[in-house]
């Protein structure tokens, strides 16, 4: 089964394209800072597995080694969902570069490139 790998999967988008990947016969490396809801995830039926790795995604190391242990765990990636997002509301005019994460798609997608 081929690998993706979803960034802010617990909920929302990101858990939706968890459960159609899984749903596919995907093995999902669910990459999330909610513990709960990833992990409720991971105990429901699908074709494909579904394994969470604990990671803030504004945290370069922590998404190096996310991806370093999914690969291990299954296989090389075939898709990335980049879908981790803002966790603070606030006007879009007072958001901090930290709370957006903007180098994290980057980040994801250099690291899955070392792995192909």
């Amino acid at each position: 089964m081929p690998l993706a790998i979803i960034t802010g999967g617990a909920t929302g988008i990101g858990g939706a394209a968890v459960r159609k990947y899984a749903s596919e016969g995907y093995d999902v490396a669910l990459l999330d800072v909610n513990k709960e809801e990833s992990l409720k995830l991971c105990q429901k039926e699908h074709p494909g597995s579904v394994a969470f790795f604990e990671t803030d995604v504004r945290s370069r190391k922590r998404v190096e080694a996310s991806i370093a242990s999914a690969v291990e765990a299954f296989r090389p990636p075939s898709v990335l969902f980049a879908n981790a997002g803002i966790q603070r509301l606030s006007s879009l005019f007072e958001l901090r570069d930290e709370d957006i994460g903007a180098s994290s798609c980057w980040v994801c997608q250099l690291e899955m490139g070392k792995r192909q």
